[in-house]
């Protein structure tokens, strides 16, 4: 019976996905003569991008076996013992005398390291133990992002969200301009943290009534993450009419300005078509004639208002120049535009 029992709990080894030739009563009883993996060790790993992981490979009662890394997507062979096999440098075996581990160290982890690893013993037949390795990308970002404009007096949140960390930061701290920001000593300030997930937190600062000597740049800084920042621009509630104002003259000028020059080139264009018919702009009434290309044309149009005046003067096309450059959309004589209010 006891030879029969024996030979079901090896069965059963086989049904463990990823795991060969491990027995789990045999570990807990020690009636392994060979050797076996641990149970508990971590097989689901994940790592920072450009941090290092270690991938913990425990062999029990190994003896005089070798334990070897392979990487599952290429089938390349890492490491045996403690020698490297591969031209990269990052990959390093590192043994654990008092743990019974062999760790696989990869230094400054890649996107592509992502995926499996097989933690191989050279028993026979073969034992294995597959590991996962998942790399993250840590992310810092203010929301909302962009530089904040505020009015003066008005109350300002400013979000600093964490998410895809591995192990969340012990603090994070708020500075402005360097200088870090203190809320316990300034009652107008309020700085609170909490934690949205496994892999994220988020960090809210608020000024309850913001001033102008408030304005400057902010900066979220977690203990083991890269920084983030936002400027804030406070203002008085006369300058962002006064800004608006000013932005809409320039863009009604800048639209007049675009209308005028398109009249213009449809005016040359127009010129410099063969058989079709000119037209003379001056301030009476249009006056139609026909003229060869080798003539010159001359064109002067006069547009007056009472608040602004705008001249154009001397285009002249000259019948040698259209005669060898007719197929050309190059623009081949100035175009002078004044402008007087």
């Amino acid at each position: 019976m006891q030879v029969l029992g024996r030979a079901m709990m090896l069965i059963t080894t086989l049904h463990l996905p990823g795991v060969f030739g491990y027995d789990p009563e045999a570990s807990i009883t020690g009636l392994y003569t060979g050797p076996y993996f641990d149970p508990l060790a971590p097989r689901n790993l994940t790592a920072h991008l450009g941090d290092t992981a270690t991938l913990p490979c425990t062999v029990r009662q190994l003896g005089d076996k070798s334990v070897s890394w392979v990487r599952m997507r290429d089938a390349d062979i890492l490491t045996v013992d403690r020698y490297t096999f591969v031209g990269d440098e990052r990959f390093e075996s590192h043994y654990s005398t008092a743990q019974e581990t062999w760790n696989l160290v990869i230094k400054y982890v890649q996107e592509r390291d992502a995926g499996l690893y097989e933690c191989q013993v050279s028993t026979e037949p073969k034992m294995s133990q597959l590991f996962s390795l998942r790399v993250v990308i840590p992310k810092v970002t203010i929301s909302p992002p962009g530089d904040r404009f505020v009015k003066s007096g008005s109350q300002v949140q400013v979000d600093c969200q964490i998410s895809d960390v591995v192990q969340l930061p012990d603090y994070i701290f708020w500075y402005r301009e360097g200088k870090r920001v203190l809320d316990q000593k300034d009652p107008n300030m309020l700085v609170t943290v909490n934690q949205t997930g496994a892999e994220s937190i988020t960090s809210t600062f608020i000024i309850h009534k913001v001033k102008r000597e408030d304005s400057g740049n902010y900066t979220c800084m977690p203990s083991n993450l890269h920084a983030a920042s936002v400027t804030l621009h406070v203002l008085n509630e006369e300058h962002p009419a006064g800004l608006q104002g000013e932005r809409n003259t320039s863009a009604s000028s800048s639209l007049r300005t675009n209308i005028f020059t398109t009249l213009c080139a449809l005016l040359v264009l127009i010129a410099w078509s063969p058989g079709m018919e000119t037209f003379y702009f001056t301030d009476t009434e249009p006056q139609l004639s026909e003229q060869d290309d080798s003539e010159r044309l001359e064109v002067i149009h006069s547009v007056s208002t009472s608040s602004h005046e705008t001249i154009l003067k001397g285009i002249s096309i000259s019948g040698e120049s259209m005669g060898s450059h007719r197929q050309d959309s190059e623009v081949r004589r100035a175009l002078a535009v004044s402008s007087r209010r």
